[in-house]
């Protein structure tokens, strides 16, 4: 067996990323469990779990504090999830950390680009998060009456710039005159419920790194309005909105009521959008690599 250990947040989207791989990861011989990277632990402890630890895995900005425990480099793999990741690991640590942990790999082909982009010279490999689909599966409602939205309300990227705008969202929900159901930042386990209590969701953001919610609200049954951003660049799961702020609160404040109005098309792009999650975004189809980034 091979044992490892996920040196990372233990909630929200992480929670649920990494919470899935210790399930996912035991039948190929890996025996993996998380240290929450938000406590303080003593150098003494980690080394004593370093002692049976073959893999730690952690954000790329992450080798830092990891290292500080006198972890080794050469025993982690590390990844980004967001051009955040990045950036931050750029400033502080400049471009050569890249080449020194074991493996380097992000969650999406857009990281990968983005990774170019940055002028990191380590090609990172590719491996894209899933969700359990029938964990979120729920039967397609018969009609658009209720809008969600679950991502942060507001955050800046690296350069400052709003990214989430959820704000755009609530204007939609205003203009339609369709109640907003709006999330609490409930923990990860709930999630499933809160697509149930909505008919759609819309992700407003200008980046994202892979967007769970892209993911999760096309497994749950409901119509999702995204913006090109994510897991969405490559597989359309969805209703696509511009990036533009007065486009993409007109355009969806127009289709968001014309599949209100029209329950029968509206049904029929959530069971397409479905059968997507179905066959492209459960972890079944993605466990496997992540296996062999581990193993070999």
């Amino acid at each position: 067996m091979t044992n490892l250990v996920f040196f990372i947040q233990n909630d929200w989207a992480f929670g649920n990323i990494h919470n899935s791989l210790i399930k996912l990861l035991y039948p190929y011989g890996i025996i993996a469990n998380i240290l929450p990277w938000n406590v303080a632990y003593r150098i003494e402890d980690v080394q004593m779990i370093d002692k049976t630890t073959d893999i730690w895995v952690t954000n790329v900005d992450g080798i830092g504090a990891l290292a500080s425990y006198k972890v080794p480099i050469e025993k982690m793999y590390v990844f980004a999830h967001a051009e955040w990741d990045l950036l931050r690991t750029i400033s502080l640590n400049g471009y050569d950390i890249f080449n020194k942990p074991k493996k380097f790999a992000v969650v999406s082909n857009y990281l990968k680009r983005k990774a170019l982009e940055f002028c990191i010279e380590r090609i990172p490999e590719v491996l894209e998060l899933g969700v359990f689909f029938d964990y979120f599966y729920a039967p397609v409602p018969q009609k658009l009456e209720k809008i969600g939205y679950c991502g942060a309300w507001e955050n800046k990227n690296w350069k400052g710039v709003e990214i989430k705008r959820g704000r755009l969202v609530r204007q939609i929900a205003k203009n339609s005159k369709l109640p907003l159901i709006e999330h609490q930042f409930y923990h990860w386990i709930g999630m499933p419920s809160y697509y149930k209590s909505v008919d759609c969701v819309f992700v407003s953001s200008l980046e994202e790194g892979a967007s769970l919610p892209i993911l999760e609200t096309s497994a749950s049954g409901r119509l999702l309005f995204s913006t090109n951003v994510g897991y969405f660049q490559d597989y359309k799961c969805g209703i696509e909105l511009p990036f533009d702020e007065n486009e993409y609160v007109k355009q969806g404040t127009e289709l968001v009521l014309f599949y209100h109005l029209n329950p029968e098309m509206y049904q029929k792009k959530c069971l397409e959008h479905q059968e997507i999650a179905k066959y492209s975004f459960d972890w079944s189809k993605k466990i496997e690599k992540w296996a062999k980034f581990f193993l070999e």
